[in-house]
C-alpha cells in the first residue's frame, strides 16, 4: 500500500487562500478561522496506466521478471488489506477488509515499486468464523466482478472480498496484455471486450424476452454478467502464442488468472493469501530457468540508451528535432518525424542490467567485453506452450544512488505555517571543518580494474592475496591496527539484489586484502555461515555467498547478529585493559550489505539505534577517547525502499541528538567503493555526502526544518497484516501543532 508518513494541520481564515496568512483566532471582520488538515503521502510517478503508455515493456527475462515481481507485491498489500491487524491502546483487533476498486489506474509506481492505492470505497467490519460478505459503494465497472454489476440482480447485495481477485485478474489480464502487444495491445484488446459484449446485447434484444436473456448493457467488461468473458481466454491464448520465448512468468500468470481468478462462482476463487504464495511460486521457478550469454557491451549499450531515453513525454508536446523543415515531400517529411520521436524507456531494464553488470567480477570472460549470463528460457515447456486450467504454476531525489535516480516521493513539501513551527535546541556536537574533496570517487568497475591490475604487476605468489605489496595504498594511508568484518543481510527482501551484493563483497575484500593483519571475517545476519581471519582465495568467500544465499520467509532482525558483534568487541576491550592496560586494542571497523528492510524486527524498528547508542556509552567508559573512532559502522544500501533509506540516515546523522560520536555512514551499493570502506572512520569521506551547512539532507521527512528527528518518526499504516509487517513502521511521535493524532482503525 502507498504509505503515510505524517499529518499536519493549520488554521486559516475563512474565505482567505490557503497561502495567505493564517489568523489564530476571530479577526476584526468578524471572519471565523478553520483547521485544514493535511496528510503526507509517498509520491508516485505514474499510476499503471500511465506506466503502460510512457514504458516499453521488457524484453530481457530479467527485466520481465523484474517487472512482474514489483506488480505482484499488488497482492501482498491487498492480503494485507483483506486481513488488517490494528492496534489501539494495546488492544489488537482483526478485521476483514475490501478495497472495492482495484484499478490500473489506482496502482502506483513509488520509486520503482507499484503500490496500492486510493482506498476511497474501502470497507472493513469485525473479523468473523464466516466467509465476509458486506454491501459496497462505488468501484469501477470495467474491472468489477459480474456480482457486482448493477444490472446482475437489479438491487445491491452484499459481497465477499474475492470481488478483488477478480479485480486484481482483470489488472494481470491488462498487464501480460502490455508486455506482449505493447501499448497498442490494450486498444485492441478493448475493442476485443467491446464487440464481445455488443453482440451479447444484440443477441439478447433479438430475443422475444430480452430482460431475462442479459443483465449487461453495451461496455468493456470482463464478464458477460454471470461468468469470464470467451474472449477474454481466447485473447489470453493469443498472448501465450505470441510470447517470447524470454518470458517465462507470463504464460504462468495467465492460467493463474483463468483458473483461479477470473472466476463466476466469487466462492471458488482464490483467497489474497493464497494468491501471493503462488505468484512467488512463478517468480521462483522462473529465475531457475536456463540462460544464455549475452556480450557485456551490448549490456553497456542498452543500459546507456535507456538512460538517455526520456522518462516521460509532457502530452501535446513535440521535441525541435521532429518540426519538418519546409519544402520536403511527404514521405521525407514523414521520415524526419520518425526520426524526431524521442526514445522511449523499456521497464526495469536500467535495474536489471545494472545488476547483472555488476556480477561480471565474479565471471569475467574475454579480454575487451567480458560475457555475462543472462536469463533467457531455451523452450517453453508444454504446460507454458498451451496452458492450464490448474493455475500451476520506477524534483529528483537528493540520494547518493545516483545511478538509481528515482524520482523523490518528497518533491512537493508542504508549507508550515510559523505559528505551527517549532524550534529545538541545538546539541553540542563538534563542529566539523569541510575539507575540499581530493579524490575521485571509484565505483565497482574501476576497483576491479584496479585489483587486476595490481595483480598483474605481481604474477608470482598467485594464491597469496594478501601481500604486502598489493595493498591498496589510499587505503593502507588509514587502516592501520583496525580489523574488518563483513556483516551481509541475507534475509529474503536481499534475494533479488544477491547477485550484486556478491559482486560487491568480493570487490570490496579483494579491494581491502592485506589491510586487516589476520585476515577480514565474514558473518550474515542469519544462519551459521561464517569466516574468521580469512586469508584465502576469493573462491571461498563467493561459496560462503553460495552456500548462505536468502531462502524464503528469511526475515532479518539486524539487531541480533549486531549486538552480538558489538558485545564480543566490548568483551575484548576488556580483556586487553586487564592484560595490557597500557596498549590500545585494535580498532574495528564493520561493513554492512543490506537493503534496510529488517522484517524481523517487528514493531521495535529503534532497536539498532538504541544497541549502538548503549554501545557506544558502554566503549566510552572503557577507553581515553573515541576522537579517532576505534569502531566505526559502514552501511550499505541496496535497492531504495524509502522508509530503509530514512532508517539508515537516521543513524547516520541523528545519533548526534543523543550526545554520540559521528561512527555510522551510510553509502548506497552503486556508491564509491572508497567511501564504503573509509566514511565511517575518515573524517573526509564521512563529509561526502553533506550538505554545504553540514546536514545531510533527508528527503524521508519533508517536515525535517520544523522538529527534531525523533518527533518525525514514520508512522506506520494500520493496513498492513502481521505476516509481514511494515517496514517502516515506528512508535508514534510526540504530537507537535501540526500532527495529527495517530490514525486509527
Amino acid at each position: 500500500m502507498v504509505q503515510f508518513l505524517a499529518a499536519y494541520t493549520h488554521a486559516e481564515k475563512e474565505g482567505v487562500d490557503a497561502g495567505a496568512q493564517s489568523a489564530p483566532s476571530r479577526t476584526q471582520q468578524g471572519h471565523i478561522p478553520k483547521n485544514t488538515h493535511n496528510l503526507l503521502l509517498e509520491f508516485g510517478e505514474f499510476d499503471l496506466e500511465v506506466f503502460f503508455g510512457e514504458r516499453l515493456p521488457p524484453v530481457l527475462q530479467d527485466e520481465t521478471d523484474q517487472f512482474w515481481k514489483a506488480l505482484f507485491e499488488v497482492a501482498d498489500a491487498l492480503d494485507g488489506l483483506h486481513n488488517p491487524r490494528v492496534e489501539t491502546y494495546g488492544h489488537i483487533q482483526e478485521l476483514h477488509g475490501w478495497h472495492a476498486d482495484i484499478k490500473p489506474d489506482n496502482i502506483i509506481s513509488v520509486q520503482g515499486k507499484f503500490k496500492l492505492s486510493d482506498p476511497g470505497f474501502a470497507t472493513f467490519k469485525t473479523k468473523s468464523e464466516q466467509d465476509p460478505e458486506e454491501f459496497l459503494l462505488g468501484g469501477t465497472e470495467t474491472y468489477g466482478a459480474p456480482e457486482r454489476h448493477p444490472g446482475r440482480r437489479g438491487t445491491m447485495s452484499a459481497v465477499p472480498q474475492t470481488i478483488d481477485i477478480w479485480s486484481l485478474g482483470c489488472v494481470f489480464s491488462i498487464a501480460a496484455t502490455w508486455v506482449v502487444f505493447g501499448y497498442p495491445g490494450l486498444q485492441q484488446f478493448r475493442k476485443v471486450r467491446e464487440n464481445a459484449i455488443n453482440q451479447i446485447v444484440s443477441r439478447a434484444f433479438q430475443s422475444p424476452h430480452p430482460q431475462r436473456t442479459t443483465s449487461i448493457s453495451a461496455g468493456d467488461y470482463f464478464h458477460d454478467g454471470h461468468q469470464v468473458l470467451k474472449a477474454v481466454l481466447d485473447w489470453h491464448k493469443v498472448l501465450r502464442s505470441a510470447l517470447r520465448n524470454t518470458d517465462t512468468v507470463t504464460s504462468r500468470l495467465l492460467d493463474l488468472v483463468d483458473g483461479k481468478m477470473l472466476l463466476g462462482s466469487a466462492h471458488m476463487r482464490i483467497k489474497a493469501r493464497d494468491l501471493y504464495s503462488e505468484l512467488k511460486d512463478i517468480i521462483v521457478r522462473s529465475e531457475t530457468g536456463d540462460r544464455i550469454e549475452m556480450p557485456g557491451n551490448i549490456m553497456e549499450a542498452l543500459l546507456q540508451a535507456d538512460k538517455d531515453a526520456v522518462s516521460s513525454v509532457p502530452f501535446g508536446t513535440t521535441s525541435k528535432s521532429s518540426e519538418v523543415p519546409a519544402g520536403l515531400d511527404d514521405r521525407k517529411a514523414r521520415k524526419s518525424r520518425l526520426l524526431g520521436k524521442p526514445l522511449m524507456k523499456t521497464a526495469h531494464r536500467s535495474e536489471g542490467l545494472k545488476s547483472v553488470l555488476a556480477s561480471n567480477y565474479s565471471q569475467p570472460a574475454g579480454r575487451n567485453h567480458p560475457t555475462t549470463k543472462i536469463a533467457v528460457q531455451t523452450g517453453p515447456s508444454d504446460q507454458t506452450r498451451h496452458g492450464s486450467s490448474g493455475g500451476v504454476l520506477g524534483h529528483n531525489r537528493p540520494s547518493n544512488a545516483q545511478m538509481n535516480a528515482p524520482i523523490s516521493s518528497y518533491d512537493r513539501t508542504p508549507t508550515v505555517p510559523e505559528s505551527s513551527q517549532r524550534t529545538f535546541p541545538t546539541p553540542q556536537v563538534k563542529q566539523h571543518t569541510r575539507s575540499p574533496k581530493t579524490h575521485t570517487p571509484q565505483d565497482i568497475f574501476q576497483a576491479q580494474e584496479e585489483i587486476k591490475a595490481r595483480k598483474t604487476r605481481e604474477p608470482r605468489d598467485k594464491l597469496k592475496l594478501w601481500a604486502k605489496e598489493r595493498k591498496d595504498k589510499l587505503l593502507s594511508q588509514h587502516y592501520g591496527n583496525r580489523d574488518l568484518i563483513f556483516l551481509v543481510d541475507n534475509g529474503e527482501s536481499m534475494g533479488r539484489y544477491w547477485a550484486h551484493a556478491t559482486a560487491l563483497l568480493l570487490t570490496l575484500v579483494g579491494k581491502s586484502a592485506g589491510q586487516d593483519e589476520d585476515g577480514p571475517d565474514l558473518k550474515f545476519t542469519l544462519g551459521q555461515v561464517k569466516l574468521e581471519n580469512m586469508k584465502s582465495k576469493l573462491s571461498i568467500w563467493e561459496d560462503k555467498m553460495k552456500e548462505a544465499k536468502p531462502m524464503t520467509e528469511a526475515r532479518t532482525n539486524m539487531k541480533t547478529p549486531l549486538h552480538g558483534i558489538l558485545s564480543q568487541y566490548l568483551l575484548r576491550v576488556k580483556r586487553q585493559k586487564q592484560k595490557q592496560p597500557t596498549k590500545p586494542c585494535r580498532k574495528l571497523t564493520l561493513i554492512i550489505l543490506t537493503d534496510g528492510i529488517w522484517a524481523g524486527m517487528g514493531k521495535n524498528q529503534n532497536a539498532v539505534n538504541d544497541i549502538i547508542v548503549k554501545f557506544v556509552q558502554d566503549l566510552e567508559a572503557l577507553v581515553d577517547t573515541l576522537v579517532d573512532r576505534p569502531v566505526s559502522i559502514e552501511f550499505v544500501q541496496f535497492g531504495d525502499d524509502p522508509a530503509a533509506t530514512y532508517r539508515l540516515r537516521r543513524l547516520d546523522t541523528d545519533m548526534k541528538w543523543h550526545g554520540i560520536p559521528d561512527i555510522i555512514d551510510t553509502e548506497p551499493a552503486y556508491g564509491d567503493l572508497n567511501k564504503m570502506l573509509l566514511g565511517s572512520f575518515v573524517e573526509d569521506y564521512d563529509d561526502e555526502d553533506e550538505d554545504e551547512d553540514g546536514q545531510l539532507p533527508d528527503p524521508e521527512t519533508p517536515l525535517r526544518q520544523t522538529a527534531s528527528p525523533d518527533e518525525l518518526s514514520l508512522v506506520s499504516s494500520p493496513l498492513r497484516s502481521s505476516r509481514r509487517e511494515s517496514t517502516n513502521q515506528a512508535t508514534p511521535p510526540p504530537e507537535p501543532s501540526f500532527f495529527l493524532s495517530r490514525p486509527t482503525g
